[in-house]
């Protein structure tokens, strides 16, 4: 995670979470926080408690805030945490998160092969 400093000099950080279902949300670490978890892995569990809710301009997403240390503790890391083998309509590697478990590439990326196959049928 990389860090920035906000405008009254303070560092944070923001990290990109998933439930492993291609929903994603932000988290914003403050303070302590992000000094104690800033090298935290890819693919590490946390168990998030009374952050601080934010819905986004556009209704649809939200983010969430932490400013201390008890709020956020981390368990293991996931063994289904993995990345898209797909490629995006560009030709560059999807970069999404997905449920190794359960699929190989992200859902998007399976529609737009669906698609492709029914349209050249």
């Amino acid at each position: 995670m990389g860090g920035k400093v906000s405008s009254s000099r303070k560092n944070y950080g923001i990290w990109k979470m998933s439930c492993l279902d291609e929903i994603d949300f932000s988290v914003f670490l403050f303070g302590n926080v992000y000094k104690t978890n800033n090298s935290e892995k890819e693919g590490s569990i946390f168990a998030l408690f009374n952050l601080i809710l934010k819905k986004d301009g556009y209704g649809k997403g939200f983010s969430l805030s932490s400013h201390s240390i008890g709020q956020i503790l981390i368990i293991e890391t996931s063994a289904d945490f993995g990345f898209c083998n797909g490629k995006r309509k560009d030709g560059i590697a999807c970069t999404k998160v997905i449920n190794k478990y359960v699929q190989i590439i992200a859902l998007h990326i399976e529609e737009c092969m669906l698609l492709k196959l029914l349209i050249s049928r």
